[in-house]
């Protein structure tokens, strides 16, 4: 990857706005920190940037553009988090799926909304429906957004037991008794399905079509439309095995009660279609990364699927 100028300015200078709007499903909020006044550029071995310590997620930060309470700094059941098999709760849940092909069978939109690639179904009126594992109910499904870094070892928001991904895909769903994603929040019945990636020697067929629509809006503000078809990969991961327990968003306001199913099995991925998300750029021209680091568990417990 390329290292920007303008991380070099934003070192000297550490002057980083990223698009206001309604970029998250949540709130309609900013940060005015991107980077931390310290950053310092390295690349690594594969040729990859990558900013370094202090890492602060530009979602994060605390400021008056937050409309209520933020959690990120004072709430003590964060996302995300390690998850160490040793120390879960194994439990016999039935497996997580999807009610129905809704949003593999209608059009969907591609956005670069300068904070993550966020897909939603064109046709709003549409409610794909997920039951099963921790869900006590059928919860509707609302947007899938990604989180990456910009080195092929970095990006996932998730651990398992100690172990770095490459990139994580969220599943934002909320209860049926909810009308969107902000009673929800009121309410905490939100819901995270959560998909690793892991890296790939060679390039999956399956994942083609979803890398397709993420090359549509590598510019800030951009949409691309395309058929619900480019997700058919979620399908084949979500009855996996998984772990849950109560977090909070990894963005924004981080508004805690959120429950989270995080899947064990990772999609494969490669190089390749990898940089294609490292190539996304923001709202200041530089290329996003936009993942979150793991957080205390404090006295939560995690459990874990038999299967």
């Amino acid at each position: 990857m390329r290292v920007s100028v303008d991380i070099f300015l934003r070192a000297l200078f550490a002057l980083t706005v990223p698009c206001i709007g309604s970029a998250n499903p949540v709130s309609d909020t900013a940060s005015t920190a991107l980077f931390s006044s310290t950053t310092e550029v390295s690349t690594s071995s594969d040729g990859t940037s990558s900013t370094h310590a202090p890492f602060t997620h530009p979602f994060h930060t605390t400021n008056a553009l937050h409309h209520g309470q933020s959690f990120c700094d004072t709430g003590k059941m964060q996302s995300p988090i390690d998850l160490v098999e040793t120390s879960c709760e194994k439990k016999e849940y039935q497996p997580v799926k999807f009610l129905d092909d809704i949003l593999f069978t209608n059009e969907v939109q591609y956005e670069n909304n300068c904070e993550t690639v966020k897909i939603t179904l064109v046709d709003k009126t549409l409610k794909p429906r997920v039951e099963g594992g921790p869900l006590n109910s059928c919860y509707f499904v609302d947007n899938i957004h990604f989180h990456w870094g910009m080195k092929n070892t970095e990006g996932c928001e998730h651990t398992i037991n100690g172990k770095q991904f490459c990139m994580e895909a969220h599943m934002v769903m909320y209860k049926n008794t909810s009308k969107d994603v902000v009673e929800a929040t009121i309410k905490k019945e939100l819901a995270v399905v959560s998909f690793l990636f892991s890296l790939n020697p060679t390039m999956d067929p399956d994942l083609k079509t979803m890398v397709h629509g993420v090359t549509e809006v590598l510019q800030p503000h951009t949409m691309f439309n395309i058929s619900g078809n480019s997700l058919n990969i979620l399908k084949d991961f979500i009855g996996s095995g998984f772990y849950s327990y109560t977090g909070s968003l990894t963005t924004h306001n981080c508004d805690e009660g959120v429950l989270w199913t995080v899947l064990k099995k990772p999609i494969p991925i490669s190089k390749t279609q990898l940089i294609i998300f490292h190539d996304v750029i923001g709202e200041d021209g530089d290329e996003l990364q936009n993942w979150r680091h793991t957080k205390p568990l404090n006295d939560r417990q995690v459990f874990v699927s038999s299967f």
